[in-house]
Order: structure tokens, then sequence, then C-alpha cells
């Protein structure tokens, strides 16, 4: 029997410094086990999701033109029992 994945929806809003929701930010998710790369883009309301990605310790990158690119840790975690 082979092993069970654990999976989460990564997603939230990017705001800018002032708070207001980006369109077009460009997010890619690297798992830093596997190298393996998740991508979405922010709708009109600032919001990404990334659905189905394994837990794991990602590295997210935020990018769009006109703005210093975001790089942040996230690990997650399969669920407790």
């Amino acid at each position: 029997m082979g092993a069970i994945g654990y999976y989460h929806d990564l997603g939230r809003n990017v705001n800018d410094s002032g708070g207001a929701f980006m369109t077009g930010v460009a997010i890619t998710a690297v798992d830093e086990g596997t190298r393996k790369s998740y991508s979405a883009v922010t709708t009109a309301e600032g919001y990404y999701s990334i659905q189905f990605i394994k837990a794991g310790t990602y590295a997210i990158t935020a990018s769009i033109k006109g703005f210093e690119t975001v790089r942040k840790p996230a690990s997650l975690s399969p669920p407790t029992r």
C-alpha cells in the first residue's frame, strides 16, 4: 500500500504597502525538497490560489513589473491526529 499524501490549498490576498489589492502578481511556490514548482496569478481582487499542493517546505515568490520581488518561506504540515 502506498503512502498517504497530504495536500493543501495555498491562497491569500496580495496587497501593496498602502493596503490596496494587487492584480496580476505572479506567484511561484517551489518545494525545497523536490524542486517542483506551482504557480498562480492574482485576480482583480488581489487573490491567488494554488490547489493540491503537498505538505512540505516552500520558497514563495511574488513578482510584478515596477515592484521589488518578494520571497518568503512557507511550511505546510500534514494534519495531526
